[in-house]
């Protein structure tokens, strides 16, 4: 929106331009933000989008492929109109790119700026627009932003007319952690909007082929493994599935802690590591089998445990690790350009593209 001076957006009787963004009123900024209609007024004159949608082929065009543009404009201008007087806090996913929501998607093509996670500015290079650029949450040593540090830098952004989208990894909506980083905004005075994400929790459990619930199982747990007061008692003779999530470094231990606890040793239980990604492991066992199961804790990520009946499906849909190239790791000799669609291919089937850059193909 910052090369679009010809235009002015319009809401009911108000009218701004670009220049005076930064001044305008919070209450207009919350109507812009709510607005169902949107009028672009140019040299020639003012347009609505129905006028835009209407238009007919008088420069050549169909007026198919016009009305498909117009629409993309005005997409595209409202979602950067709403966000030009705030930020979009956007959840990434679990892991895999394909599952970023579609009002994700859109929001960070209009993006200016892109602040992400340092686990997740891949996918915001991916679906940033050719001009955005992605800020990662690090300091000049690869050390993690403080709170105060990555609102601070979300903040000058927004007080430049620019853009923002905040991207985050993990699932800060269970943990907790998007919360605090709205908090913080509130505080700040930045307006903020959330697009929320697919969990973790219901997202590496489906990609692992199970469930969560399931029989005569009807409810769920959800425990972190970093909290020394974590209730791991078993409930109700077996009927609920507890989720331990940040577990995959201790695995071994809880396993035994749950044992200890009351947990029956035949408890199915599952440890899925690098959740729904092309890197993904899960391992499966009874509660008394996982520790002689579970890799060296140094060379685990963050991974999660399932340990319940529901584990017993896997069997029947574990889908994506039976993929035909899955745990291949395959060279990708082509340049730059030519690497991107093949990559997408090969993990497509579960591979992981390794991509060798090479000047040219011959």
């Amino acid at each position: 929106l910052q090369n679009c001076n010809p235009y002015e957006v319009y809401v009911g009787d108000c009218s701004v331009s670009p220049d005076q963004w930064a001044e305008w009123p919070s209450g207009q900024q919350l109507l812009l933000t709510r607005s169902v209609s949107l009028t672009l007024q140019s040299n020639n004159g003012s347009h609505s989008s129905s006028d835009l949608e209407d238009a007919g082929d008088a420069d050549g065009d169909s007026s198919e492929q016009k009305s498909g543009d117009a629409k993309k404009i005005i997409q595209l201008i409202v979602i950067a109109a709403c966000l030009a007087f705030g930020v979009m806090m956007i959840v990434a996913g679990p892991g895999d790119p394909d599952l970023i929501t579609v009002r994700a998607r859109e929001v960070l093509g209009a993006a200016d700026v892109i602040v992400a996670d340092p686990e997740v500015v891949e996918i915001a290079s991916a679906f940033g627009r050719g001009a955005c650029e992605v800020l990662p949450t690090l300091d000049e040593d690869g050390q993690p932003l403080s709170r105060a540090a990555r609102v601070s830098l979300v903040s000058s952004h927004v007080a430049a007319g620019k853009v923002v989208a905040r991207l985050l990894s993990g699932d800060p909506i269970l943990d907790g952690s998007l919360r605090v980083e709205t908090e913080a905004l509130h505080d700040a005075g930045v307006h903020y909007e959330v697009a929320p994400g697919v969990s973790h929790v219901t997202g590496i459990a489906a990609y692992a082929g199970f469930g969560l619930t399931g029989g005569r199982v009807r409810e769920v747990r959800v425990v972190d493994a970093h909290d020394p007061q974590a209730n791991l008692t078993p409930v109700d003779g077996g009927r609920a599935t507890l989720v331990i999530v940040n577990s995959a470094d201790g695995a071994a231990d809880l396993a035994q802690r749950l044992i200890a606890e009351g947990w029956d040793p035949a408890t199915p239980a599952a440890l899925t590591v690098e959740g729904a990604t092309v890197d993904q492991r899960t391992l499966v066992g009874s509660l008394a089998e996982l520790p002689a199961c579970v890799p060296n804790p140094e060379q685990c990520s963050a991974g999660m445990l399932i340990v319940g009946d529901v584990v017993t499906q896997r069997g029947d849909d574990s889908w994506f690790e039976c993929k035909p190239l899955f745990g291949w790791r395959v060279l990708v000799p082509r340049t730059k350009e030519q690497a991107a669609d093949l990559s997408d291919q090969l993990r497509t089937f579960g591979a992981v593209p390794v991509e060798v850059p090479t000047i040219s193909v011959e």
